[in-house]
C-alpha cells in the first residue's frame, strides 16, 4: 500500500479479504484497512507522512506479533484507527527497547505534523537505535529477534522509499526535505571583553554552543564559518537574519578573569533574539569558575531548545550535555588549533595547527574531538605533499585508531574514519559513508560529502551536495569557491564565475579564488579578462607562489615569471594537486625561452632533489609526475615516460577522477617535450571528453602545446571539442 492514496478515475476492484477495502467512487480511498492512516481513512488529502503511519503499523506488528488497530469488521478497524491509541509495544512485550516504542509511537501519531516528517528522518532514528544496541544500551538483551527484525525490515522498506530511482526526492537529505519545518538559528561570535589574546576563547564559546545545537534534529543551525563573518558587525538583527536565512540569533559577551593566585572565572551573557521583530526572547548572565565552562555551554544550549519549543531525542540531549575533555588546558589548545580559518595549505599554518592538536591530546589522551582533527591535520600534511612518509601515514592511522578505541560509535569516530579514508587511504566510498553519518551530529562535516563525491567522479552529485553545504554555511568563502571549482570542471563557466565572485566578495585576499577565476577566462580563451581581474585584486592576494604564474606564461612574459620565482623563500611550490621544486618551474620557463644551459642545470638539480625524496617515498605520485617532467626536459625519454605513467597508475582516473586529472595532463606534457605528439594528443583527448580543466581555447593559449597544433589529430580535436561548454558526466576511463 505504500504510496497509494487516491484513485483519479473509477475502477472496479475485488476485495481479497475481510480486512481489505476497494471503493470505486471518484476521490475515495483504496487500501488495506489495518494499515491505513487516519487521514487516509477519513478521505482527507494524503502525503508521504501517510506512508510513515502505515510503516509504523507494520513495525508494530513485526515487533509484537499483533496489529495496532483491530476489530471484527471493516467499520471497527476504521474507528480504531481514527480514535484509539494502540497499546505500547513495551507493554505487549516487556523485552523490547524503549527507544523502539518511541519510534513506533511517533509513526502512529494521529496528527501528521507530529510524525516523522521524512522517511530519512525515520531511518536515522532506527539507525541510531541500532548504534545504541551495539553500544550495549539497556533493554536490548532480550529483544534481538523482534526488535532487530523490525529495524532491518524497516530499513529495507525505507531504502525503497528514499532511494528508489523514480522518487523525485531520492537525492534529498533531511536538511532539504524538512528545512521548512525546522527553526533556523545562527550563533554569532560572542564578543570578547577580556584581553585580545583571549579572542580564541570567546570564539570557541559560540562555536561550542553552535555545535551542541546542531545535534538537535529539529533545529537548523548555520555553520560557525558563516556566523563568524558577523564578528563586530554593525548590521542590524534583521539584516543579519536575512543574509543568513535564519529565524533566530544568539549573541553574547565573554569575559575571562585570570587573576594571579585565584581561580579563573568567566562571565558569559547570552541572549536569544527573534529576527522578525528584533525581540529578545531570553537573556541571562553566567558568572562561574572556568571549570564550569562545559556546563555553561550545555545550560545555554538547553535553554535555547526550551525557549524555541523544539522536540529533542534522548541521544540529542546527551550531545547537549557533552564534556569533550576534563582538561581545560587541553581544551584551550584545541580551541586555538581551530580558531579562525587560516589557509592550512600553507606549511607554517598547518604546522602550527598540528602542534596545538598534539598538545591537546598529550594533555588529555581521551580527548576524542582533538584526536579526530589530528587525523585531519596529518592527512593534509600527507596529501599536500609536505610529508608522504610511512611515518606520517602511521601517525594519521594511530590518531584514527585512538578515536575509535575511545568512542567507537561516536560522531567523532565516524569523522576520524572519514578523514582517514579521504586523506590517506583514498577510499572515497568509505569516506562518504562515514561522513554521511558524522554530518547528522557535527555541522562542520557537511561540505565533506561534496568533496568525497567529487573525488569519486560523481560531479553532478557533488554540485548538489556543495549547494546544500552553501545553504548551511552561506558565508564560507572556501565552500563557495569549491562549488565554483566543481562547476569549472563541468565547464559550466557562468556558474563557476558567479561562485568565484561570491567567494572573493566574502574574502578578498585569498589568492586561490583569483587563480581559479582566471582559469575560467583561460579555458574560454579570454586572456585580457583574466589580466584585468588580476590587476583589480588586492595586494594581499598576491603572495601565493602560483599567483600570476600561468597568466604570465600565456602572455609570454617569461622574464617576469623567472623574477617572481627567484623571490620565493621556499624551495617547493605546493598547489594541493601538484608539488614542484622551484627549480623545476625555473627549468620549464628557461626551456620556453630557449635558454638551453640554464634549463638543463635547473632540470638536473630538480632530478637530484626528486630522486632523493623518492627513495624515501617511491609511491608519491606528485613526485613521480614532477620527476617525469624534469627527465623529459633532460631528454631522458625512457625514465621520463616511466615516471609520468607511474603517477597516473598511482592515482588513476578510475580511482580519483579529480586529482587524477593533473597527472594525465602532466603525462601529455611529458610526451610533448619528448616529441611523442600523437601520444600527447591521446591523453589530451581523454581530458577533453570528461569533466576536467582542459578545453580547446586553453590549448590555444598555452605555449606548452604549440608543437601539437599542426598535427592532424589536433585539428580533429578542435572540430570535436571546439565549442567546449557544459559537459555531461561520462564514466572516467580506466
Amino acid at each position: 500500500d505504500f504510496g497509494l492514496a487516491k484513485v483519479e478515475s473509477a475502477r472496479p476492484a475485488n476485495s481479497q479479504a475481510d480486512t481489505s477495502v476497494a471503493l470505486t467512487a471518484h476521490g475515495t480511498v483504496l487500501g488495506t484497512a489495518p494499515y491505513m492512516s487516519p487521514e487516509h481513512v477519513a478521505g482527507r488529502a494524503c502525503d508521504h507522512r501517510s506512508d510513515i503511519f502505515s510503516l509504523g503499523s507494520i513495525l508494530y506488528e513485526m515487533s509484537t506479533g499483533r496489529r495496532p488497530f483491530s476489530g471484527e469488521g471493516f467499520t471497527q478497524v476504521m474507528s480504531a484507527i481514527l480514535q484509539d491509541q494502540p497499546t505500547p509495544v513495551t507493554e505487549v512485550r516487556a523485552d523490547l527497547p524503549e527507544g523502539l516504542e518511541r519510534i513506533i509511537s511517533r509513526c502512529l501519531e494521529k496528527d501528521p505534523a507530529k510524525r516523522f516528517q521524512t522517511a530519512r528522518e525515520l531511518r536515522e532514528a532506527l539507525e541510531e537505535l541500532k548504534v545504541q544496541r551495539h553500544a550495549g544500551a539497556r533493554g536490548f538483551a532480550g529483544a534481538k529477534g523482534a526488535a532487530l527484525a523490525a529495524a532491518v525490515g524497516a530499513l529495507a522498506v525505507i531504502g525503497v522509499l528514499t532511494l528508489r530511482p523514480n522518487n523525485p526526492d531520492a537525492v534529498d537529505r533531511p536538511s532539504d526535505v524538512a528545512a521548512a519545518a525546522r527553526k533556523m538559528i545562527a550563533v554569532l561570535p560572542f564578543e570578547n571583553l577580556g584581553a585580545p589574546e583571549d579572542e580564541y576563547f570567546a570564539t570557541g564559546m559560540s562555536e561550542e554552543i553552535s555545535a551542541r545545537l546542531a545535534a538537535v534534529s529539529g533545529l537548523g543551525v548555520i555553520s560557525r564559518h558563516s556566523a563568524a563573518q558577523f564578528a563586530g558587525t554593525l548590521k542590524t538583527t534583521r539584516q543579519i537574519g536575512e543574509e543568513l536565512g535564519v529565524d533566530y540569533l544568539m549573541a553574547g559577551t565573554v569575559r575571562w578573569a585570570k587573576g594571579e593566585g585565584a581561580t579563573s572565572r568567566v562571565r558569559i551573557t547570552p541572549q536569544l533574539i527573534r529576527v522578525a521583530d528584533d525581540t529578545q526572547l531570553w537573556a541571562d548572565t553566567f558568572d562561574r569558575v572556568l571549570e564550569d565552562i562545559f556546563e555553561i555551554q550545555s545550560d545555554i544550549a538547553a535553554r535555547v531548545v526550551e525557549e524555541l519549543d523544539v522536540a529533542i531525542l534522548d541521544s540529542e540531549r546527551q550531545r547537549l550535555t557533552d564534556r569533550p575533555t576534563e582538561n581545560l588546558e587541553a581544551y584551550q589548545a584545541f580551541l586555538k588549533a581551530l580558531h579562525r580559518s587560516a589557509d592550512y595549505r600553507q606549511l607554517e599554518n598547518l604546522r602550527a595547527r598540528l602542534q596545538k592538536l598534539e598538545l591537546a591530546v598529550e594533555l588529555d589522551p581521551g580527548f576524542t574531538r582533538a584526536w579526530a582533527w589530528l587525523v585531519h591535520a596529518h592527512g593534509q600534511f600527507y596529501t599536500f605533499g609536505y610529508d608522504r612518509s610511512a611515518e606520517r601515514e602511521g601517525l594519521a592511522r594511530d590518531a584514527m585508531t585512538q578515536v575509535v578505541k575511545l568512542a567507537p560509535n561516536s560522531p567523532e569516530a565516524h569523522l576520524a574514519r572519514g578523514f582517514y579514508f579521504y586523506w590517506i587511504s583514498r577510499d572515497y566510498e568509505a569516506a562518504l559513508r562515514e561522513i554521511e553519518v558524522a554530518q547528522r551530529f557535527v555541522s562542520y562535516s557537511v561540505s565533506w560529502e561534496g568533496y568525497a563525491l567529487r573525488r569519486m567522479g560523481r560531479f553532478t552529485e557533488a554540485v548538489a551536495a556543495l549547494e546544500r553545504a552553501v545553504r548551511h554555511d552561506p558565508l564560507s568563502s572556501n565552500t563557495v569557491k569549491q562549488l565554483g571549482v566543481t562547476y569549472l570542471l563541468l565547464r559550466r563557466y557562468d556558474e563557476a564565475l558567479n561562485r568565484f565572485d561570491r567567494s572573493i566578495a566574502l574574502e578578498r585576499d585569498q589568492a586561490s579564488a583569483y587563480n581559479y577565476k582566471a582559469r575560467v577566462w583561460h579555458q574560454t580563451g579570454d586572456l585580457e579578462a583574466a589580466r584585468a581581474m588580476f590587476e583589480r585584486a588586492p595586494v594581499s592576494a598576491r603572495q601565493d607562489p602560483s599567483y600570476l604564474f600561468w597568466q604570465e606564461i600565456y602572455e609570454g612574459d617569461y622574464a617576469e615569471v623567472l623574477d617572481r620565482l627567484s623571490g620565493l623563500s621556499d624551495d617547493w611550490v605546493s598547489g594541493g594537486i601538484r608539488f614542484h621544486p622551484k627549480s623545476l618551474r625555473e627549468g620549464l620557463v628557461h626551456q620556453l625561452l630557449g635558454n638551453v644551459e640554464p634549463a638543463r642545470a635547473a632540470f638536473q638539480d630538480t632530478t637530484v632533489r626528486l630522486e632523493e625524496k623518492l627513495r624515501e617515498t617511491p609511491n608519491d605520485e606528485k613526485l613521480q609526475g614532477a620527476l617525469g617532467l624534469a627527465l623529459a626536459g633532460l631528454g631522458r625519454k625512457e625514465g621520463a615516460i616511466r615516471a609520468g605513467r607511474r603517477a597516473t597508475e598511482l592515482v588513476p582516473l578510475s580511482r580519483d577522477p579529480y586529482f587524477g586529472l593533473v597527472h594525465v595532463e602532466d603525462l601529455a606534457w611529458i610526451y610533448t617535450l619528448l616529441g611523442e605528439h600523437d601520444k600527447a594528443l591521446g591523453e589530451l583527448e581523454t581530458l577533453l571528453s570528461i569533466p576536467s580543466f582542459m578545453s580547446i581555447p586553453y590549448l590555444e593559449l598555452d605555449p606548452r602545446w604549440a608543437p601539437l597544433r599542426e598535427r592532424p589529430k589536433y585539428r580533429e580535436l578542435v572540430d570535436r571539442f571546439g565549442e567546449s561548454g557544459a559537459v555531461s558526466e561520462p564514466a572516467a576511463p580506466g
